[in-house]
Parts: structure tokens; C-alpha cells; sequence
């Protein structure tokens, strides 16, 4: 991990930043929640405080940010959103939420991106003074390209055989190990 990421992860545990109009709540390994779903040591930094709906670093597979979601998105139940710390909350303020972000890979660019401006009309101010909370708190700069493309990205690329379930997940699914 690099100098900037290290600093980035100490400003994120130092401000616990939260917010319900953004659907993010901060978790550390005491608060957080794991699931059937989560995979093997994770380290969960942050939630949406329902539905399971999580976030996590795993060691082994880089600085990458994945979702975990206990209902899953087509085939995975885990998926990587973000390269880093810094891009997930570029994530998060580009998308005014994280409401949006484990549905991504469910939608065409284009049925995304309405969905995303009927989320923002939903949203309206609440959000979009957390949004700028987060901006300024994290000093964050815009996404390089769209939060669809990003993921997207992501998701396509990303080999999911390097993720390491619990013997919970084989067993509620019925899996082989």
C-alpha cells in the first residue's frame, strides 16, 4: 500500500464518518456484521446499515474495495467497486450513496445512469450536503469516469475464483468445498 493510502485509511478511521442520507455508516472489526457471504478474513471499514449490505478490503487481493451483499448481484455475492479507499468514496460522492452501488452490474449504462438521476431527484439536499461533507473531509477530487464504467470495469476483469469463502457460505449454499 502506498504513503497516500496509508494516510488515507488513518483520515478515514479518525473522522468515522457517517451518514444516512448517504448511506454510509462506518464499521471496525467490532461493530461490523459479517454474513454467510463474507469472505474469509475480510476487513470490514464501512456499511449501508441494512440489508447486509457491506464493504471490505481482503487481504491477499490488494488495496481493492469490494461489496458484499447478502442477495446477490446475478452470480456473486462479492465484487469489487474500487481500486482504493480514495476511489470508493469518490464512488460513494459521485453517486450521492452507496444505495446504488451493489446494483450497478444489474443495469445497461444507460438504464444506470436513470436510475441514478431519479436517486439524486429522490435524494435532494440531505445528500448532497453529506456528499460535500465527504468531499471536503476526504478532499476528494472527481471520478477520472463514470461510477458505471468504474465498476464495470471492475467487475468484468476481476477473477472471482480468489475469493475465499467461510465453510458457512458452502454450507448455506450447498456448495462443494
Amino acid at each position: 500500500m502506498s504513503i497516500n493510502g496509508m494516510l488515507m485509511w488513518k483520515k478515514y478511521r479518525q473522522a468515522k464518518f457517517e451518514s444516512v442520507a448517504l448511506g454510509l455508516r462506518y464499521e471496525d472489526q467490532a461493530t461490523a456484521v459479517k454474513y454467510f457471504c463474507t469472505p474469509k478474513h475480510a476487513k470490514i471499514f464501512a456499511s449501508m446499515g441494512m440489508g447486509g449490505i457491506h464493504y471490505c478490503t481482503i487481504p491477499g487481493l490488494g488495496d481493492s474495495i469490494f461489496v458484499v451483499t447478502p442477495e446477490p448481484c446475478g452470480e456473486h455475492y462479492v465484487f469489487p467497486v474500487a481500486r482504493d479507499l480514495r476511489e470508493f468514496l469518490q464512488l460513494v460522492a459521485a453517486l450521492d450513496g452507496t444505495q446504488l452501488i451493489d446494483q450497478i452490474p444489474l443495469f445497461g449504462k444507460e438504464d444506470f445512469e436513470s436510475a441514478l438521476s431519479e436517486h439524486k431527484r429522490i435524494c435532494g439536499d440531505d445528500a448532497a450536503t453529506d456528499r460535500e461533507r465527504l468531499e471536503k473531509t476526504f478532499e476528494l477530487e472527481p471520478l477520472a469516469r463514470s461510477p458505471y464504467d468504474t465498476v464495470m470495469e471492475l467487475y468484468r476483469a476481476f477473477d472471482y475464483s480468489r475469493i475465499q469463502y467461510t465453510a458457512e457460505y458452502y454450507d448455506t449454499l450447498g456448495l462443494d468445498r
